[in-house]
């Protein structure tokens, strides 16, 4: 039995002074894992800041080299603007009178001619604003401004019948009101 512990002590020993070994290996892994990573990510973050400044400096330059917008490409893109700002005014009134069960009238298909016309001459100005002459880019001014006020009048005329729908109903509230009050009056006197 004592041959046996010994054999086991010094199995225990081996085992141990192997894990020992072991461990300050994966230590000194470690360690040189660690110093090659901070070494790596100095470079890394150089060379990223390196293209980082790279690519600023590119973009300031090509930023540098575009030409600003001039006056008619300013007036292509306000016009185009108010024209889909109009049109889409007057869908809305134009729905909110149908909703009200409101007369109509031609309203309706007038705004869908108008939706229609309006995304031509909105195309028409997209293309002209790279490459058409000026008579073309008035004559397209031209029918935005139109189609604009076009819109507006729609507008008015939706809201002119939403109004004339309430002066007709309020108008009716108040005389049967004025008749209840009157009725109420009189009997009261009684």
């Amino acid at each position: 039995m004592g041959q046996f512990l010994r054999d086991v002590a010094a199995v225990l020993v081996a085992a141990g002074i192997l894990a020992a070994v072991v461990a300050g290996a994966l230590v000194f892994c470690a360690l040189w894992l660690r110093r090659i990573w901070r070494r790596k990510r100095v470079e890394l973050t150089l060379r990223l800041n390196e293209l980082a400044l790279a690519a600023v400096a590119s973009g300031a330059r090509w930023l540098w080299t575009r030409s600003l917008p001039d006056r008619r490409w300013r007036t292509l893109q306000r016009a185009r603007r108010d024209l889909a700002r109009s049109s889409a005014r007057a869908e809305h009134a134009v729905r909110q009178v149908r909703d009200a069960n409101a007369s109509l009238g031609d309203l309706e298909s007038l705004t869908r001619r108008l939706r229609h016309a309006a995304l031509d001459v909105d195309r028409s100005l997209r293309i002209a604003q790279r490459s058409a002459g000026n008579e073309l880019v008035d004559e397209l001014l031209r029918h935005a401004h139109e189609l604009t006020r076009a819109a507006n009048g729609i507008q008015r005329a939706a809201a002119a019948s939403l109004a004339g729908l309430h002066r007709e109903s309020t108008d009716e509230l108040v005389g049967h009101v004025r008749l209840e009050e009157q009725a109420l009056l009189v009997g009261t006197a009684r």
